[in-house]
């Protein structure tokens, strides 16, 4: 795709890597090779990291047509440099990466771990559709996020608002309920968003289904 983008638009490829890394095998190589020219992911979704901990990869043919926005002495060095050293950004989170890294290896790597959470992800999916009496999203095979599923949410009053905002409810349900959950909104209904990793079990499932039980009871 890369490339026939290239090709055709004769334009510069990025590619948002979100939720990639530590969720998906990454082949920067491969990437380099079909044309992409940029691509940024964060790190702390799915590598037991820092919300601060992201990731950006550039094609040396694009390295000295970028500057961070905040500079330092660095700034006339080299790309890894100049995006290194930023003022007073605090680089800690980005010297926990070779430790994340180890404990992702040390955990069984992608089988392992897919192992253990793709069956109790299908599970909660089908645990919370059940329970709601709602549709879980359908896409095919190959856009499957291997962690991640979606289950429709009912009519009810507690999403029946205008201008509603879904960040604010998250914001209510975490506070009211200690419990973290991902509401969205497409093609004119709202979608629950399951995320699944090596901590959680079935307990936390669970509970997720009685509080959206209780919410979208009437």
């Amino acid at each position: 795709i890369a490339k026939a983008l290239k090709s055709r638009f004769n334009v510069a490829v990025l590619i948002d890597g979100a939720h990639s890394v530590f969720h998906l095998p990454i082949d920067m190589r491969s990437l380099a090779a079909s044309g992409v020219d940029f691509f940024v992911a964060d790190l702390h979704k799915w590598g037991f990291l820092h919300r601060t901990c992201s990731m950006m990869w550039v094609s040396p043919s694009f390295q000295n047509m970028l500057q961070p926005l905040v500079t330092g002495n660095l700034a006339r060095l080299s790309f890894q440099d100049r995006f290194f050293d930023q003022g007073t950004t605090d680089i800690t989170p980005y010297l926990c990466v070779p430790s994340a890294i180890a404990y992702f290896k040390w955990l069984g790597g992608f089988n392992a771990m897919d192992s253990y959470v793709i069956p109790l992800v299908e599970w909660a999916q089908e645990l919370i559709s059940n329970a709601l009496k709602t549709d879980k999203l359908l896409v095919p095979d190959s856009m499957v996020a291997p962690r991640m599923r979606c289950v429709a949410l009912p009519s009810s009053q507690f999403l029946d608002q205008p201008n509603l905002c879904t960040d604010d409810k998250m914001l209510e349900i975490s506070r009211n309920y200690n419990v973290e959950l991902k509401l969205c909104e497409f093609n004119g209904r709202y979608w629950i968003r399951l995320a699944c990793h090596v901590f959680n079990t079935k307990n936390d499932f669970l509970k997720l289904r009685d509080v959206l039980v209780t919410l979208f009871s009437d």
